[in-house]
């Protein structure tokens, strides 16, 4: 077996474990930025339409399913807007009209904001590492712990803004709830239903306006 430097090794190591860590993705995240319920309200719902403004067919269609099947977990019937409106979401009017045929007490809008830009700073820090070591005589390896420093750097993410109000009908017909929540995500179509289930809905449960999950 040819012998091999230690300290190359060494070297080595060090140099592809800051590489990684370098190009290693930062922790996605999201969080609710903005958030009001109006707090006198004490109702229920029990047939919601929903409709998700987006340009995209299937990230429309998407977004309503994953709130029917949050919704439906909760015992609240929905009414998805594509089912009525294939191919754009409804306007104004077609609201009302709807509302009024499937008579409808609540109203669920979810809507896409711009984006912005968020620049954080990670600093370094210091690791412990294997390093393998031969010996020179006798061929044999072994394994010894060192400190590698790891750099600080700059992560830059494209921050995506979700809006959704749930609007109570009737003759006075107002928002109960609205929130904006940020993400840090990729935007890939798969996180839909989890911002739904995991962030927005238990928000919503949490201010009193839809209830809980069934068991």
């Amino acid at each position: 077996m040819p012998r091999r430097n230690s300290a190359a090794l060494s070297r080595r190591f060090a140099a592809a474990t800051l590489l990684a860590a370098a190009l290693a993705p930062g922790c996605a995240s999201q969080s609710v930025s903005q958030q009001w319920h109006d707090t006198t309200f004490r109702g229920s719902f029990s047939n919601v339409l929903v409709i998700a403004i987006r340009k995209e067919e299937i990230h429309r269609r998407m977004w309503e399913d994953a709130f029917d099947a949050e919704f439906a977990a909760r015992g609240v019937n929905v009414l998805k807007s594509y089912d009525l409106f294939p191919g754009s979401a409804p306007d104004t009017q077609q609201v009302i009209a709807a509302v009024r045929e499937h008579h409808c007490d609540g109203v669920l809008v979810s809507s896409r904001l711009s984006n912005s830009t968020e620049t954080r700073y990670i600093p370094g820090h210091t690791t412990s590492q294997p390093v393998m070591t031969q010996d020179a005589f006798s061929n044999a390896y072994s394994t010894r712990w060192t400190d590698v420093q790891v750099p600080g750097y700059t992560e830059t993410n494209q921050m995506r803004h979700y809006q959704t109000d749930l609007w109570q009908t009737g003759d006075s017909a107002h928002v109960v709830w609205t929130g904006v929540i940020d993400s840090a995500e990729s935007g890939s179509p798969s996180i839909i239903p989890e911002t739904v289930s995991g962030t927005i809905a238990p928000q919503m449960e949490k201010a009193g306006v839809i209830p809980p999950r069934r068991k």
